[in-house]
């Protein structure tokens, strides 16, 4: 399913994604799973928001640009095999930007530098 920039909520099967701009500025980030911040100016419309395949990969934040596959990431983090059928992945130029209620990828996250966010939150 495709999300536009002007799109604030995206209807799922079992879940909803709302997405909303803020600043940068005195952002605080929650300890919250379900909530993802992005560098806007990072990312490129229309994104996808789709289920993971065999063969996707990220650069799960926090491993210094250390390539893992998905199927790799779900059984380190010890996630069942009908739980992996549920998740969702949203992409940006086919790079994986979120894996809903996972982990972002190192390439899009918020640096000091950056002026504008995506706030993605996934709820189910």
């Amino acid at each position: 399913q495709l999300i536009q920039q002007s799109d604030k909520e995206i209807q799922l099967p079992n879940a909803v994604l709302k997405l909303s701009e803020v600043k940068h500025e005195g952002l605080k980030i929650p300890p919250d799973k379900n909530i993802a911040f992005a560098d806007l100016s990072k990312l490129q419309f229309p994104l996808i928001v789709r289920h993971w395949k065999q063969g996707d990969y990220f650069y799960p934040f926090g491993m210094k640009m250390k390539k893992k596959k998905l199927k790799k990431f779900f059984t380190d983090q010890k996630i069942a095999i009908n739980e992996k059928e549920a998740i969702w992945v949203i992409e940006s130029n086919q790079k994986i930007v979120w894996v809903a209620g996972h982990r972002l990828d190192e390439r899009f996250k918020v640096e000091p530098n950056t002026k504008q966010v995506l706030k993605l939150q996934f709820k189910t």
